[in-house]
């Protein structure tokens, strides 16, 4: 394991809290059934470290992968937000609709995984287990 730098702390501390809070909107999502959510998952965190990590080689192989597994799911869970949120202010219901059912579905990944696939918020928190505890 390569000596934890400052900024791989930092974003191994901010998966951990954003992970928690990314999952809870992904629960919120799923149990309040609202269609067009005004929030967004965080990807700050990810946005602004993951290049330094890898610059430095703090993250290698198959952790690479799984952060960016991990990370563009919450990008394609932001993006369904977005085309929910657009398909509602359109007043195009059945759009919002498969928007609303797409999302579930990405929403259940990311929390439970599916058919031979580990969960995407696992996988995430699998390589903060392997630098931080």
């Amino acid at each position: 394991m390569v000596h934890p730098t400052t900024s791989f702390k930092k974003f191994m501390v901010g998966i951990e809290g954003r992970g928690r809070y990314r999952e809870h909107l992904a629960k919120t999502y799923l149990q309040d059934g609202v269609m067009a959510p005004l929030y967004r998952l965080p990807t700050d965190a990810f946005s602004t470290s993951f290049p330094v990590l890898l610059a430095e080689g703090a993250i290698k192989g198959d952790e690479v992968q799984d952060l960016e597994a991990f990370f563009g799911w919450i990008q394609d869970i932001n993006r369904g937000l977005d085309n929910a949120n657009a398909a509602m202010h359109s007043g195009n219901n059945n759009q919002l609709q498969l928007e609303y059912d797409r999302l579930r579905l990405k929403a259940k990944e990311l929390l439970d995984g599916r058919q031979g696939v580990e969960p995407y918020l696992a996988r995430g928190r699998r390589v903060l287990a392997r630098h931080l505890l």
